[in-house]
């Protein structure tokens, strides 16, 4: 598959601070609720919500307990959260990391760092 050709229900975030990590939950839920009972068309099972970040996921903001939590929290809504790569360039074909794409999807949130 060409990163042009990528399915359209991918969904990436880039930075899992506090904002990332809300902005995931939040969307992951509208996926799994809202969308399911109001727009039966579209399969949410199809849908990946991506969370990228270049540290350890929740770490660098959250205290161990409340990062496991939310870890926890993101994966049984079906958030899929990558670590250690950061982004080198985001444009209109998806999203570098480590030299090759890791997403063929442009991303919808870019924390700052």
């Amino acid at each position: 598959m060409t990163r042009r050709n990528a399915p359209p229900n991918d969904l990436v975030l880039v930075g899992a601070g506090p904002t990332g990590v809300e902005l995931a939950a939040s969307i992951a839920q509208l996926v799994s609720v809202t969308l399911r009972q109001q727009f039966p068309q579209i399969e949410p099972v199809k849908s990946r919500i991506l969370l990228l970040d270049g540290g350890a996921p929740y770490s660098s903001t959250f205290a161990e307990s409340l990062s496991r939590k939310a870890a926890k929290r993101l994966t049984k809504l079906g958030v899929e959260s990558f670590d250690g790569g950061k982004v080198e360039k985001v444009d209109d074909q998806g999203v570098i990391r480590g030299g090759r794409p890791d997403s063929q999807r442009p991303p919808c949130f870019g924390g700052r760092r």
